[in-house]
């Protein structure tokens, strides 16, 4: 947990951290998202020390024994005291997610509002502020009385997840952005009365510093606390405000980052302030899963080992070559590794400035091994030999999304996105670029991983049709036909999360990546060799519901789940972190 130097800003009052850096929690798992009553004689936080999950706990500070007051399969996490302390409110992922309210030294449970996040009481302790997103879902930012009152949107006309109340409880501010405009991204600042919604210019100030919008998260005197989110080590900083009405001075920083400083707390006191925030080490990786597994107790074996994000693997057909993504250094490469030797070469993507966000990490490997194709524009595709030479460039009528395979020297699969802004699966020739559209499916918002059988007869593909609700789907695929919506193979029932899937090698199974159970575990569901329709129930093939690892979210990007002969390849994410209190001096 690193320290800062004596800091100057605007106004009556420095602001300096104590060198003297408390570590509250010493545990060896995941301990984050530290709330601080008023009084500062509580503490809560979330943690997966009594189990695998995450649970709430209370502590007693400056020195007790921490309570668990929550103990539910699913996470609880999020926690905020109100004003009185009495209190807790949280984030629970259990029923599809949602904000309880339960008394602070633990009790009876009480839903407040469903699929809600990160929620705050006002500072008069009025209302409870949370939002509401996810995948496919634009952020939307509600109030409630928390007596069972009807929930009441604020920002309207934004896509706004408010996370901080000013200090009068008479607005919130948070992120947004006007419509689909990127450039509008910024602070806000929303009237809970009127609604009107006041752009706070923090986002151009933070990219001339060098630093990465982040969620305002908590009030440090007349300072937001923030992380900067830019690069692999994730800072405090500290941003001068003008109350809730705009920017009166250069940020700051707090922390160096331990590798990721993270949910910053605030308690006042007679001198200053108590400063609690996580202190957390996060990395993705690959790994393999061995098959058969025990579905209970899954052994991965590491394929990577990086203190970074390395994401979206790619296997050669005979499993000896791994592709993937990474963000090493900050930029967006390529690796190819020897599996057997561990022998790794960095291939360059240089992507022009209309590529989609995040699209050229997501490079696939040939069959063979030997050349690496990925996007490099809003319509072109480099095909990199491994070995050095010269790429080859692959233009085509449309503007791709994503890379999910490469089965056929002569075929790739991508999605585009479509004038109506819905998302569709395409095979791409590679060799004249021409498309054919996989499937003719207007209700669906977005058609993605697509695969093709290893007969090369059949598509499986996710149908994402509606808010946080996604199908695998098999069609029939012949090179030259589009199919229709009346081919379609349903494989999953469509009430969950499923995204990612890949073939068994003889073709008579699918493997996914399914939240069915809460978490994102791998399952799988035997098929009719001939028709690919269902011919068994869904399986779990490995759980994955420690908080301390997991299979890599897609909240925020899709992933990729390749087979190789000797099991499933896909990235998951370790975690492990504590809570850190500093002091802050007038």
């Amino acid at each position: 947990a690193g320290v800062t130097w004596f800091v100057m800003r605007p106004g009556p009052a420095p602001v300096s951290l104590s060198p003297d850096i408390v570590k509250i929690t010493t545990d060896a798992g995941y301990t984050i998202e530290p709330a601080v009553s008023q009084s500062g004689s509580l503490m809560a936080y979330a943690s997966d020390r009594g189990g695998e999950g995450l649970d709430i706990w209370v502590q007693p500070l400056p020195t007790g024994e921490p309570v668990q007051i929550t103990r539910n399969p699913a996470d609880d996490r999020e926690p905020a005291f109100s004003p009185d302390g009495s209190r807790i409110v949280f984030r629970s992922d259990r029923d599809g997610g949602g904000i309880y309210e339960l008394p602070a030294l633990g009790g009876s449970e009480r839903l407040i509002a469903a699929k809600g996040r990160t929620p705050r009481f006002s500072p008069d302790g009025t209302w409870i502020s949370y939002w509401t997103g996810g995948r496919a879902v634009a952020p939307a930012t509600w109030i409630t009385d928390g007596h069972g009152g009807t929930p009441r949107a604020v920002g309207a006309d934004l896509k706004f997840s408010g996370t901080l109340w000013c200090q009068d409880s008479a607005s919130i501010i948070g992120s947004g952005s006007k419509n689909n405009d990127a450039t509008s991204e910024d602070w806000y600042a929303v009237d809970i009365a009127s609604g009107v919604a006041t752009r706070l210019g923090v986002a151009a100030i933070l990219k001339a510093a060098g630093l990465e919008i982040d969620a305002p998260a908590a009030w440090l005197g007349a300072e937001i606390v923030f992380t900067d989110t830019a690069g692999e080590r994730n800072s405090l900083w500290a941003l001068p405000m003008n109350g809730c009405h705009g920017v009166s001075g250069a940020p700051h920083r707090l922390t160096t980052g331990t590798p990721q400083d993270l949910s910053p707390a605030v308690v006042a006191t007679a001198d200053g302030a108590r400063l609690f925030y996580a202190g957390t080490d996060q990395r993705t990786n690959i790994y393999r899963l061995p098959l058969p597994a025990a579905a209970d107790a899954p052994v991965v074996v590491s394929l990577t080992d990086d203190a970074t994000y390395d994401s979206w693997p790619s296997v050669s057909s005979d499993g000896r070559v791994l592709a993937f993504g990474t963000a090493r250094g900050g930029t967006t490469r390529a690796i190819v590794r020897d599996v057997a030797a561990r022998t790794s070469v960095d291939v360059a993507v240089t992507a022009s400035s209309d590529t989609t966000s995040g699209a050229a990490r997501t490079a696939v490997i040939s069959r063979d091994g030997k050349t690496l194709a990925a996007i490099v524009g809003k319509s072109r595709l480099s095909l990199q030999p491994v070995g050095g030479g010269s790429a080859r460039s692959i233009n085509f009528d449309g503007d791709i999304r994503r890379l999910w395979d490469w089965p056929r020297p002569a075929l790739l699969t991508s999605s585009i996105t479509l004038g109506d802004g819905r998302v569709s699966a395409v095979a791409v020739n590679a060799e004249t670029g021409k498309l054919l559209t996989i499937l003719d499916s207007p209700s669906s918002q977005y058609l993605g991983h697509a695969r093709l059988s290893p007969d090369g007869k059949w598509m499986s593909m996710m149908d994402w049709s509606s808010a946080d609700r996604g199908r695998i789907i098999v069609v029939p695929f012949d090179g030259v036909t589009t199919a229709t919506t009346s081919q379609v193979i349903p494989i999953t029932d469509g009430q969950t999360v499923v995204e990612e899937n890949a073939w068994s090698p003889n073709g008579d199974m699918l493997y996914m990546v399914s939240e069915a159970d809460g978490y994102r575990c791998l399952w799988s569901r035997r098929l009719d060799p001939r028709t690919k329709q269902p011919a068994g129930p869904l399986t779990p093939v490995a759980h994955f519901h420690r908080a301390r690892q997991q299979v890599v979210t897609t909240t925020d990007s899709p992933q990729r789940l390749d087979m190789s002969p000797t099991g499933l390849v896909f990235a998951m994410t370790e975690r492990h972190g504590n809570i850190w209190m500093a002091t802050v001096k007038k």
